[in-house]
């Protein structure tokens, strides 16, 4: 699959992410900056065209000068008004017709001369706006521009080789184009300086570039231009359009792999997601701990009004005391324990909007409705299952003893009186009633305690209920989080899979040719001037135009 292709369907499916917050909007900005264009974007046959060569450098450094030397006519504007002019020439023959402007090369900033020498027709010169001009639509000009440039020469001066705009420019496109570096003006050079711009270009990655030494005072001294018309023409003549097309196609096709790289990225490693969801359990009992402490706090108050009630009208004060404790308050606390959690996603690097989209806080209706459902069960079921079995056991035995005592006390009395009327036995007296008395009194007494001390109290009923309905909200929301990072997980597993598959597979799969001048046409330049140099092709002359040639502004194309 072609890069353009890759590109074209990346774009929907990354714009579906940034939708669903799992890529940042920042994402799809960079994809629309990827450089799409090509130089064959500009012509109507877009298979026969000439080479473009533009001259690129800052102010005052000759670009204009040198440009019409080379066409040997006055086609490029030169002088003071240069840096304050906002626009492109472009030189080139009849044969090739610029097709319509795309959007971002504006026709009324772009200067057209056409010529009919064939001696020049497989070569197109663009005269780029000086780009460390103050101007700012200069260098917005100069770079909407450069994605169509097959071959760039860089032209200084020497007293402005240094400059810092220009160098920064060199580090951003030093793989994108063909270079040629010029030292212009050298009838005030040093060699000096030649050698120290060498070292410069070295230090930047170009190996043995291309450095020529040319002058456009007509009675300057002996320079390099005759070399710098015969390696562009030789570079033409050895077919370097197809090779100079591979390289634009490799430097975008390396853009999109860093591009898809970073959205890889972007989507994280399974560790970080592991390690997020340990942080984000842990954060979530500390937010819930912390709640929990606070409303049992703020019960204590509410508690106090009713803690004097029974049981039986225990009820009548479920309802207000639930919705007292689920106000503002309440779900400000909540509130504030989920945007934690969503500041430690941020600060793990994962989709905190995701997240936010995919999660809200605990709704405070929901807590009212888990308090008041608990309270209830707490009325129903009072305490532990122990201490409720005694209680029950206390209330039986509250009348089981003391009946059984007294049963016991009456079967002893009229067995003693039957033998003490067949003088077997004396009769009980008054020491027996009163101990039986006691006996009883005893078999009633101790259960009764034991069953109020085991009858829970209005006050017990509460804090239970308020601690089963926080441990109701917390069994919800362990669920819910459960739930959560298992979707988004079997999500996030899903679309690496998927851009994988359907773009950095596909995308690695593409063979660059096996050519030697893609690397030589641009760090390499030197080698591949000196492979063009040994041939026996010759000179294509640049001389003078015709007289059939002329110049047309870009609204006239």
């Amino acid at each position: 699959m072609q890069t353009s292709a890759l590109h074209q369907q990346l774009l929907p499916w990354l714009d579906r992410q940034i939708q669903r917050h799992w890529l940042d909007p920042e994402l799809l900005r960079q994809l629309d900056s990827l450089e799409r264009q090509q130089a064959e974007d500009l012509f109507r046959d877009r298979h026969h065209r000439p080479l473009l060569v533009a001259l690129f450098g800052g102010t005052g450094v000759g670009k204009s000068s040198l440009l019409n030397r080379l066409a040997g006519a006055e086609i490029a504007r030169t002088g003071l008004q240069r840096p304050t002019s906002v626009e492109v020439s472009l030189y080139l023959h009849r044969d090739f017709q610029i097709d319509l402007l795309p959007a971002e090369l504006p026709m009324a900033q772009t200067r057209i001369a056409y010529h009919d020498e064939a001696a020049r027709r497989l070569l197109a010169w663009i005269d780029m706006p000086d780009m460390d001009s103050t101007a700012l639509a200069n260098r917005q000009l100069v770079e909407a521009w450069l994605p169509y440039i097959d071959w760039l020469i860089y032209v200084v001066s020497p007293e402005r080789y240094h400059d810092d705009q220009g160098w920064r420019f060199l580090q951003q496109r030093r793989q994108r184009h063909a270079w040629i570096f010029v030292m212009n003006q050298w009838d005030q050079g040093r060699p000096e300086q030649l050698e120290d711009f060498r070292q410069r270009l070295a230090s930047e990655g170009f190996v043995e570039p291309i450095l020529l030494r040319t002058s456009c005072l007509a009675d300057a001294a002996e320079d390099d231009f005759a070399q710098l018309e015969q390696r562009i023409n030789q570079a033409i003549q050895q077919h370097s359009l197809e090779l100079l097309q591979q390289l634009g196609t490799s430097a975008r096709r390396q853009d999109l792999q860093q591009l898809l790289a970073r959205i890889d990225q972007r989507l994280g490693d399974d560790a970080a997601w592991r390690q997020a969801r340990s942080a984000w359990l842990e954060q979530r009992d500390r937010a819930l701990a912390a709640f929990a402490q606070a409303l049992l706090s703020r019960s204590k108050r509410q508690l106090a009004g009713i803690k004097e009630s029974s049981l039986a009208t225990l009820p009548a004060h479920f309802a207000p005391l639930a919705e007292a404790l689920s106000g503002p308050q309440e779900a400000e606390l909540l509130a504030s324990g989920r945007l934690e959690l969503l500041n430690q996603l941020a600060a793990d690097g994962l989709p905190m909007a995701l997240f936010e989209a995919e999660t809200a806080p605990p709704s405070v209706n929901r807590l009212q409705q888990l308090l008041g459902e608990q309270l209830d069960q707490a009325l129903a079921k009072p305490g532990h299952w122990l201490q409720r079995g005694l209680f029950r056991l206390s209330q039986q035995l509250e009348w089981l003893l003391p009946l059984g005592a007294g049963g016991w006390a009456v079967q002893h009395a009229l067995s003693q009186f039957y033998l003490g009327t067949r003088g077997e036995g004396g009769f009980l007296g008054l020491d027996f009633a009163i101990h039986s008395l006691l006996l009883i009194g005893l078999g009633w007494l101790l259960p009764r305690l034991l069953r109020q001390k085991l009858e829970p109290t209005p006050s017990a009923v509460l804090q239970q209920g308020l601690q089963q309905g926080l441990r109701a909200l917390r069994t919800e929301l362990e669920a819910e989080d459960q739930d959560l990072w298992d979707r988004l997980e079997q999500e996030r597993q899903d679309l690496r899979n998927e851009l994988r598959s359907r773009f950095i597979q596909p995308l690695q799969q593409q063979n660059d040719p096996a050519s030697p001048g893609l690397g030589s046409l641009t760090a390499n330049a030197g080698e591949a001037a000196r492979a063009y140099c040994e041939t026996t092709l010759p000179p294509v002359n640049l001389g003078a135009p015709s007289a059939g040639s002329e110049v047309q502004r870009g609204s006239h194309v």
